[in-house]
């Protein structure tokens, strides 16, 4: 169970963080932003891969995607970026019991409150400690491109109306990407993570990303 989640922890950070590495780099871009179309507009624009613009300023507006858990593990899990905040929502079952989990990063530090029943956590963890796991979700979270490029591709699939290239990470498991900077499926042998929405004019409060104040929590290390 502790791998499970260990996954999945990586997984949501590895989303946000990809949204992060966009923002910084659409600052160039920026001025040439200014022109506003409808949702649906952008939505098959971006599906054919013509909006790279658009999708590089993604972090700054704001998106939201929510994910099916299947598996080992069965449930939900809602993933919410602006800038360099994000905030994860998850509830899952396993073993027969029911898990909520909530994950908030300020790009610097992520926050976890686990509520498992009878036995509740809540830790923090600097990003610099995570990016150092050995996992197959562990990757160079400042450029996907370059990384993508290290693993093999093996394919395409269209989910949620988006073509996605599938690359391998490591023997049995691989990641869905949408346009080279949204992951929208992982699968691993015992797990897979499927997108189901995905909202690109979310309205989204940085104050709504911040991890609750008044909840004591405690640091610890990955390999803890």
């Amino acid at each position: 169970m502790k791998n499970l989640f260990k996954i999945l922890f990586l997984f949501v950070l590895f989303v946000s963080l990809q949204s992060c590495s966009k923002e910084n780099q659409q600052s160039n871009n920026s001025s040439g932003d200014g022109k506003n179309e409808s949702t649906s507009s952008n939505e098959n624009k971006e599906s054919k891969g013509s909006s790279s613009g658009d999708l590089e300023n993604l972090s700054a507006k704001g998106f939201e995607i929510t994910y099916k858990i299947s598996g080992m593990m069965d449930g939900t899990s809602t993933t919410t970026v602006k800038n360099k905040r994000f905030k994860s929502a998850m509830k899952y079952g396993v073993a027969g019991q029911n898990i909520d989990v909530k994950t908030f990063s300020d790009g610097d530090w992520i926050y976890t409150i686990m509520d498992m029943g009878m036995m509740k956590k809540n830790t923090k963890m600097k990003i610099s400690e995570e990016m150092k796991a050995k996992d197959p979700t562990n990757i160079d979270y400042g450029s996907l491109k370059e990384q993508l490029a290290k693993y093999k591709k093996i394919g395409t699939e269209t989910i949620i109306g988006k073509e996605c290239d599938i690359y391998e990470m490591s023997p049995g498991a691989t990641m869905s990407v949408y346009n080279n900077m949204i992951p929208l499926k992982i699968k691993t042998e015992g797990m897979t993570l499927e997108a189901t929405s995905l909202n690109l004019d979310a309205n989204i409060s940085e104050s709504d990303l911040n991890p609750p104040g008044d909840v004591t929590y405690e640091e610890i290390k990955l390999g803890n």
